[in-house]
């Protein structure tokens, strides 16, 4: 890999975890698509990685068409995260918005942010899956 290229596999995987996301969002209720637990004996990733894959499915996020909402983003990001023995948390959130009320979605692994997390100071977090508790 030379530069800052992301692997080719890593590419293939994000387009279709977004893929797979969207067609599932489309089919099941939202108790199946968020995770209800880690993975056994699932870590934390590294600041590394977690960028490639951010930079992975935002890159597809910017050229497909409709540009896939926060909320297919981070289940592919959590897809990705867990085939790969990673912990993976998606934070959901609401905020007052000049249009009502808003939600967005973020994923982290062992606090490490992933995806959707530049703006998630913004919202007032309302859930975890899986949930902490």
């Amino acid at each position: 890999m030379s530069g800052n290229r992301l692997p080719v596999a890593m590419l293939v995987e994000a387009l279709a975890s977004i893929l797979a996301a969207a067609a599932r969002l489309k089919t099941s209720s939202f108790e199946q698509l968020v995770p209800t637990s880690q993975v056994d004996g699932a870590t934390g990733i590294s600041k590394a990685e977690a960028s490639q894959i951010e930079r992975a499915i935002d890159g597809w996020a910017r050229r497909l068409p409709g540009k896939p909402a926060c909320f297919i983003q981070g289940l592919a990001a959590t897809a990705m995260l867990r085939r790969r023995g990673y912990l993976a948390t998606l934070h959901y959130g609401s905020r007052r918005g000049d249009a009502g009320l808003e939600a967005h979605v973020w994923v982290s692994s062992g606090g490490e942010p992933v995806i959707g997390h530049r703006n998630a100071d913004q919202f007032a977090e309302l859930s975890l899956f899986p949930s902490s508790g």
